[in-house]
């Protein structure tokens, strides 16, 4: 997985979330496969997309926003990087994470 190097904030703290945990998505775009062929920039990895907007609406509905909070540090294979400001804010998204988790795989 490509990762940056340099935190973003100081006293950040990464977490590395396992997408299939939020999403169950196609990572590729079916639509696209037959009407362009495959790959390309234009074929992201949706799974992970998705799995980050998921993540991103419920913290926001906990008071956790992203670019003040928090900030999607990269994603490759079945996992994402997302850097917290600080080992506060980590634990709530933690918590709110574990919540999400839960419910996607019941």
């Amino acid at each position: 997985m490509a990762y940056e190097i340099a935190k973003r904030y100081a006293g950040g703290v990464i977490i590395a979330i396992p997408v299939n945990k939020l999403s169950d998505r196609s990572p590729h775009s079916d639509e696209v496969n037959e009407g362009h062929g495959e790959g390309g920039g234009l074929n992201a990895n949706y799974r992970t997309a998705d799995a980050l907007c998921m993540l991103s609406n419920a913290l926001g509905h906990a008071g956790i926003r992203y670019h003040e909070h928090f900030y999607f540090k990269t994603g490759g294979g079945n996992s994402m990087q997302v850097e917290f400001r600080d080992e506060t804010v980590a634990r709530s998204a933690q918590s709110v994470l574990d919540r999400i988790m839960y419910r996607a795989a019941a």
